[in-house]
């Protein structure tokens, strides 16, 4: 049995809100993930509620989370200064016209479909009235599973996929019977979901394989990303190269990622990711911003600075000695009972 886990495990912790208001919840998630605003200017902060009903088993939080009508977003600065490492599995049992965004681009969000966030990325999330499960893992719990340990897109996996369903069924299961079970069957559990979440992450890894035949423009915007993710790194990378390997012409390849904000967007996007999973797994002591620069396919630090500054808001330094001095330590952002939880739960 992971060893790490079991030492995860000492701490379990059950939790119910069965009503949070507009004041409470706004608290609460600001504390421990993000931003949240109501639906529209018109919106009665008073018709707003909430319910938080979990288990808390170390790090690893599995809960039936509802509430009416709200957005949510986590921004680029948000993703680098916080320290949020963990990524969120989940179905939704019931919603009413929930949308994500994510890399500009957008998805609906479906019932009985499985749902996997990685809190290391950017995203907003426009919810109606919904229901859903969601269990958080720590990365450091994947990473001996995963092929590649870095960030991971928004993936929706329809349930028509048998790893999807099992991973779907076994949520459900471990919400419904998490309070009556020992810690010994929590691991088992764990170490179960685990296991399936990353076969599911590295088999969709290269979504191009995927896709139908009979979408072949995804197909090649696909395919166009997921050969940007293993050259981002080489500071001469240009679009001609990239034209000439997918056998396009630059005008072609123009038109297929002027939808993700083009060529420069897409590869500034993959090195932005790279250079916060490179801080997040270095410290300050071990890594200087021209060698996190190099790693990330820019010759100078200068550059790298200033894209970087541009994209989190911050300079890499400023995360650097941020997310060493939370090492250890959980966040207070917040005296909510709620976002204190979450705290305990996500942050190293």
């Amino acid at each position: 049995m992971n060893g790490y886990l079991m030492t995860l495990q000492k701490q379990v912790e059950h939790k119910v809100i069965p009503s949070m208001n507009w004041e409470n919840w706004q608290e609460s998630v600001q504390g421990g993930s993000g931003d949240v605003a109501l639906p529209s200017l018109g919106a009665l902060a008073e018709r707003f509620r909430a319910h938080v009903k979990g288990t808390r088993f170390g790090p690893v939080f599995i809960a039936t989370i509802s509430a009416t009508a709200h957005t949510f977003s986590r921004s680029r600065q948000r993703v680098a200064l916080d320290g949020l490492d963990v990524l969120f599995v989940q179905v939704y049992e019931h919603t009413s016209g929930c949308t994500t965004t994510s890399a500009q681009q957008s998805f609906k969000l479906k019932p009985d479909t499985l749902i996997i966030q990685d809190m290391a990325d950017s995203f907003s999330v426009e919810h109606g009235e919904y229901r859903q499960i969601t269990l958080a893992l720590p990365r450091q719990l994947l990473v001996p599973y995963l092929i590649e340990n870095r960030t991971y897109p928004f993936l929706s996996v329809d349930t028509s996929d048998p790893t999807a369903a099992a991973v779907v069924n076994m949520l459900r299961l471990f919400r419904d019977q998490a309070e009556q079970m020992s810690k010994q069957d929590a691991d088992l559990m764990i170490n179960c979901l685990v296991g399936l979440t990353a076969n599911v992450l590295n088999r969709f890894q290269n979504p191009a394989r995927e896709v139908s035949q009979k979408d072949l423009y995804t197909a090649r915007q696909l395919k166009a990303l997921d050969v940007i993710r293993q050259r981002f790194h080489e500071v001469d990378f240009s679009s001609t190269e990239l034209a000439q390997q997918l056998k396009m012409s630059r005008t072609s390849l123009y038109r297929l990622l002027e939808p993700m904000g083009g060529f420069n967007d897409c590869v500034r996007e993959q090195r932005m990711r790279h250079a916060i999973r490179l801080i997040r797994t270095s410290s300050q002591e071990t890594l200087s911003v021209q060698e996190l620069a190099e790693e990330c396919g820019y010759a100078h630090a200068t550059s790298f600075t200033r894209f970087f500054k541009e994209h989190f808001g911050t300079i890499p330094s400023e995360v650097m000695g941020g997310l060493s001095a939370l090492k250890g330590h959980h966040l207070q952002y917040s005296e909510s009972i709620f976002a204190q939880w979450l705290n305990a739960s996500f942050f190293f």
